[in-house]
């Protein structure tokens, strides 16, 4: 069995929600639109990622351009959490970096750091939102507990606790 590790993303490997840095510098009348949608309670949370991954197409199948932006969020990196999914990773051990944004970004800012990534994205006309139980369902699917030993997690928010429950060990990382 391969050991694995699994590392959300905004909040806890990061400083900063990373899709909002996005949203902000890439900010419009139509995505203003969809923050006061989903603000005012017109749009969940899936919905309003859907839409506005949508709207932000062309820049997210710009490689060159998330190659940039994952580079910019390396500066936010938590380094006490990168220290610790390091930590753990040696041994032939895997460690994801899982996240509700798009993997677009997601998977080279985890390539950059050493890890797998596995985000949001399309998938025949569906947008699959890395969120909660389907963070978990994807964890499994792309990691099947038949291949792997789930060893350590690192979690900040209450949504990613099914994620949690998987592992041996489930850290609830808290921003100070």
């Amino acid at each position: 069995m391969i050991p694995l590790n699994a590392v959300d993303l905004d909040g806890t490997l990061l400083r900063a929600d990373s899709f909002r840095v996005l949203v902000r510098r890439h900010l419009d009348l139509r995505l203003a639109a969809l923050v006061g949608a989903r603000l005012l309670g017109g749009m969940d949370r899936a919905a309003f990622a859907a839409a506005a991954s949508r709207h932000l197409a062309p820049i997210l199948a710009d490689e060159a351009v998330m190659q940039r932006f994952a580079v910019e969020l390396e500066t936010h990196v938590d380094p006490d959490v990168l220290a610790m999914a390091r930590a753990r990773g040696g041994g032939g051990a895997v460690t994801v970096v899982l996240s509700a944004s798009p993997e677009e970004y997601v998977i080279p800012l985890a390539r950059r750091l050493g890890f797998e990534g596995v985000g949001s994205r399309w998938r025949e006309g569906h947008y699959l939102h890395c969120y909660g139980e389907r963070k978990r369902a994807v964890l499994r699917e792309r990691f099947p507990p038949e291949r792997y030993r789930y060893e350590l997690a690192i979690a900040d928010s209450r949504s990613d606790e099914p994620l949690l429950a998987l592992f041996s060990e489930a850290v609830r990382h808290r921003r100070s």
